[in-house]
């Protein structure tokens, strides 16, 4: 049977559809893939509490998780309100996203989600009107939840209405290759790296490919995909790029380092005693559990914060909190502490650090003031590297600090950690604060989550160090 979920791989990759079909789909499920899983179960039993309390009344019936089939295609409905004066229905899609109730436009592939249902259900059921339920991201919660503001119905009828014929034939060409013997000429993805099937995909991929430089441009991709052009080495030196990509290939075909000592001269120059080096390690939650927060807002959990000052000396400050409350206000509150009123505040993809600080600001008033101060004062000392002023081939056309730190510090690595990126701290912070995990284990898992972020502001305070060289 062909399911919404197997139309999702379908327009993902062909290819992923028949790996399923054929049991050759083996995408890596991690502890944070099961805590957005866990989550999504969640919301949808929440959501059905909302349709019982504020949809299913006056007479009015809820169904749930009723299966409908049309051939060879199947639909699990979330949630049916049955209306016995008119024998007809409303459909709700559950959805653990948010939308904004002042401008609500679903992707297409909730779109073509509800279209899918619509489609296989109108051939059983009369109903009236089709909705995606989804989570108001301007909730914020008070001291109690509400259900009635934290889900918002968007009416899907007219979008069904335009993409029925476009979801019917995809439907059928999601069917057609479910059921082919052979893969090979049906289009792989353009995402080796978060691929289910590399071996189908891509087999023998060259270390320097072409999807690190061109991720973004499909048909670009195809074109030298169909041409056998995979090694970004190989690619001819006429080919029309531009920008970023243009300057990356050229670094990739000539020399192998590029560095603009000037620009990344004046970035350092911008800077002043003492330096901050700061980064958050975050959880979130689709289901706001403290009063004053948003659904899927970002709560610091932990912090690390090296300090420069300009006689030479480093200083280290961390915090991790462990308790039941919301982490948000003791960790940046521990922060405020520890940061002076004067000196630049230097993070990597200060969007993040900022977009933390902002949100709690709102959540805080009262420390509006502290934070937004600190905000005015972060820099981002992946600049150099975001605005290829410092290029290595080795980068893998990508300014990550988990692919810079290694070239331009061999003796620093993040593989040797038990923890070792993001998602997987928040999964074991969690884990962490759990009444389910033991002492002994608690206490293990806050030294490698110390041990994780530490290690983000050091690398930071190191690959500075070798920009000042420069």
């Amino acid at each position: 049977m062909i399911t919404k979920s197997d139309l999702r791989l379908y327009l993902d990759s062909p290819r992923h559809l028949w790996a399923k079909h054929h049991d050759a789909w083996h995408p890596q499920i991690s502890d944070f893939d099961k805590k957005n899983a866990t989550d999504g179960y969640r919301v949808e039993a929440l959501a059905m509490d909302y349709l019982r309390r504020y949809k299913a009344v006056d007479g009015k019936e809820l169904r749930t998780q009723q299966t409908f089939t049309d051939g060879e295609f199947l639909a699990r409905a979330d949630g049916l309100v049955y209306k016995p004066e008119t024998d007809s229905y409303d459909l709700y899609e559950v959805k653990s996203s948010t939308i904004k109730p002042d401008n609500p436009k679903p992707d297409n592939e909730h779109i073509y989600d509800i279209t899918f249902q619509a489609l296989i259900l109108e051939k059983h059921i009369k109903f009236d009107n089709c909705y995606l339920l989804m989570l108001n991201a301007n909730y914020r919660r008070g001291k109690e939840l509400n259900l009635q503001e934290l889900f918002f119905p968007v009416n899907m009828n007219e979008q069904i209405e335009n993409f029925h014929t476009d979801v019917l034939n995809m439907r059928e060409e999601a069917l057609r290759v479910s059921t082919l013997d052979d893969y090979h000429a049906l289009e792989a993805c353009f995402s080796p790296k978060d691929c289910g099937c590399k071996a189908i995909c891509h087999p023998d991929l060259p270390e320097h490919n072409i999807y690190e430089l061109l991720s973004r441009s499909r048909k670009t991709l195809i074109k030298l995909r169909d041409a056998g052009k995979l090694d970004l080495l190989d690619l001819p030196a006429d080919l029309a790029l531009s920008g970023k990509a243009a300057i990356y290939l050229s670094v990739y075909q000539g020399a192998p380092v590029k560095i603009d000592t000037e620009k990344i001269r004046d970035i350092l120059s911008s800077y002043e005693y003492p330096i901050y080096f700061l980064d958050y390690e975050t959880t979130s939650d689709p289901i706001p559990q403290f009063e004053g927060i948003t659904p899927y807002q970002r709560l610091a959990t932990q912090y690390s914060l090296h300090i420069a000052r300009e006689d030479g000396t480093l200083e280290h400050v961390e915090f991790i909190y462990e308790g039941k409350d919301c982490p948000l206000r003791y960790t940046v509150e521990s922060m405020l502490d520890n940061i002076g009123a004067e000196g630049t505040v230097l993070a990597w993809n200060e969007s993040f650090e900022k977009g933390v600080n902002a949100d709690a600001a709102k959540s805080y008033p009262d420390l509006a003031d502290r934070l937004m101060a600190v905000n005015d004062r972060i820099k981002d000392l992946g600049d150099a590297f975001k605005n290829q002023y410092y290029l290595n081939r080795d980068f893998h056309c990508s300014w990550s600090i988990k692919k810079v730190l290694p070239v331009m510090c061999p003796e620093l690595s993040y593989k040797e950690l038990p923890i070792n990126h993001g998602d997987q701290a928040t999964s074991e912070w969690n884990r962490m604060v759990s009444d389910e995990t033991s002492p002994a284990e608690k206490a293990e898992i806050k030294a490698n989550l110390l041990r994780y972020c530490e290690l983000d502001t050091f690398a930071m305070v190191r690959i500075w160090e070798e920009l000042e060289k420069l």
